[in-house]
């Protein structure tokens, strides 16, 4: 079976959303000088499904024996998990890792959604049809969609002021009446579906917990972009043009939510806030996975392009240097080992699936938090000033000035053209405004460093190290034991 391609998906996005760009409001996406590139790349990844090259990489055969985007593949085995991990890795290395929110994250989110839908349905029969239908829609339709969890940011220190938390205004027979905000959505001006998810927080109110999904075109709701980050000029930026994933406000304008649209609604009356954390980092336990192992192909990226900016400026037997290089080698090789072994070592999820171990994959967020902006910074002391000026092919090759360019700045040097093109790379990745946000992304986007500090040890079981401490202290009788043979 073909599924969804390229102009299918290009298509569907007119559907006269009301969607805000700089301003002004956005009628035609794919003819928006701003918004179109991103579509366009978009529409390329729906088009490799049915490309004969690809198609048995990125797509399997469901239960029934459907085709199904790859993305879906049920994890009931290690080697499925091996399988998805393939696929995560295939989109990943096109984008060398900058692009967090494309389908198969998406989709990874949906399948999250599903798999813990009887503890979000809360025995909710209705509630639970309703996860399962949008759940198979999504997936046969192979749609895209954007979510949103994070609420408007507010001044803690006034407590009273409304910060337009999104909550339930009105109850009708066919639905629930919904109004507020969502801070970040990530990719919404180019998604097919909003899947609205809730973080506990404290304070919260019963009509504030709403996990629901909405066409992209609902009446009221309003889509309004962060201005673009794509360069004016395309040439010698080889990833913003591209892969700007565009974030955006979500405005709720007293928009209805159909009955077969809600998934979770909390009873009046006190939240339960184990239960919503329970569901919420249930969800996310699936996408952090693919968080860290396209962290990973980043990574890759960063100390690949490191080697061989060394290389071009003929700075290998530099102590300092083989010593920045093997740091950042060996920090990939640490996160390498830790989704190795979250792999093979999965537990059991909600659903019956397997799920990859979430105690690695949440130190293996850690360790890139905590790491990532240093490995930017030695990018660039490795780049030098370089990085910021490295002429393009429009200075190169330009009628008046090529040849004044050519001879003060290549020269000789038969791979100096390589090693311009490799320090704007350096530039995409560790300067402009686009490589800005990849790092605020990679700090944000799964909580910060003290948050998955705080879950790692909320899960981490460290009887056996305190009891080691505690016999070579002599504490007890099997330490005193202890001590006597090591004596």
């Amino acid at each position: 079976m073909k599924l969804r391609t390229g102009q299918d998906y290009l298509t569907a996005l007119a559907d006269d959303r009301n969607l805000w760009f700089s301003g002004e409001r956005v009628n035609t996406i794919t003819d928006h000088p701003e918004l179109s590139p991103i579509a366009k790349t978009l529409a390329e990844v729906f088009d490799l499904h049915n490309d004969p090259e690809y198609r048995d990489r990125l797509t399997c055969k469901d239960s029934d024996g459907q085709t199904i985007n790859a993305s879906y593949r049920a994890l009931d085995s290690i080697a499925a998990i091996g399988q998805r991990r393939e696929t995560i890795d295939f989109w990943a290395r096109r984008s060398g890792g900058v692009a967090g929110r494309i389908p198969d994250y998406q989709a990874i989110i949906n399948c999250g959604l599903y798999d813990m839908r009887h503890v979000i349905a809360a025995g909710n029969p209705q509630w639970l049809e309703n996860i399962e239908n949008w759940f198979f829609r999504v997936r046969d339709n192979n749609l895209l969609q954007t979510h949103a969890f994070a609420d408007a940011p507010r001044d803690r220190n006034t407590p009273g002021a409304d910060p337009g938390y999104l909550k339930i205004v009105e109850r009708r027979a066919g639905g629930i009446v919904i109004n507020g905000a969502k801070s970040i959505a990530t990719i919404a001006p180019f998604a097919d579906e909003f899947l609205g998810l809730t973080s506990p927080r404290p304070g919260m109110q019963a009509e504030e917990v709403l996990f629901f999904s909405l066409p992209m075109n609902a009446d009221g709701l309003h889509i309004i972009c962060r201005e673009s980050l794509i360069p004016r000029a395309e040439a010698g930026h080889p990833l913003a043009p591209h892969w700007d994933e565009l974030d955006a406000y979500m405005i709720f304008d007293h928009v209805l939510v159909p009955n077969d649209r809600i998934f979770h609604l909390q009873p009046e009356g006190e939240v339960d806030i184990n239960l919503l954390g329970q569901m919420f980092f249930g969800i996310l336990s699936w996408p952090l996975w693919h968080i860290l192992a396209r962290a990973s192909v980043k990574l890759e990226l960063l100390i690949g392009l490191a080697d061989s900016i060394t290389d071009h400026l003929g700075k290998r037997q530099d102590p300092a240097v083989i010593a920045t290089l093997a740091n950042m080698a060996i920090h990939l090789e640490a996160i390498s080992a830790l989704l190795y072994r979250a792999e093979h070592e999965p537990v059991p999820s909600a659903g019956g699936m397997l799920l990859p171990n979430p105690r690695q994959i949440t130190a293996g967020r850690v360790a890139v938090v905590d790491n990532h902006p240093q490995l930017l910074q030695q990018l660039r002391e490795l780049s030098g000033s370089g990085i910021m000026m490295s002429p393009s092919s429009r200075e190169l090759d330009h009628p008046d000035i090529g040849a004044l360019m050519r001879a003060n700045f290549v020269g000789n040097d038969p791979r100096a053209t390589n090693r311009f093109a490799l320090q704007k790379l350096a530039w995409d990745l560790t300067c402009d405004s686009f490589g800005s946000r990849q790092l605020l992304f990679e700090m944000l986007n799964a909580g910060g460093a003290q948050l998955n500090k705080t879950m790692f040890m909320e899960t981490c079981d460290l009887t056996d190290a305190r009891q080691l401490a505690m016999d070579l202290a002599g504490i007890g009788r099997e330490g005193i034991d202890l001590l006597k043979k090591v004596r």
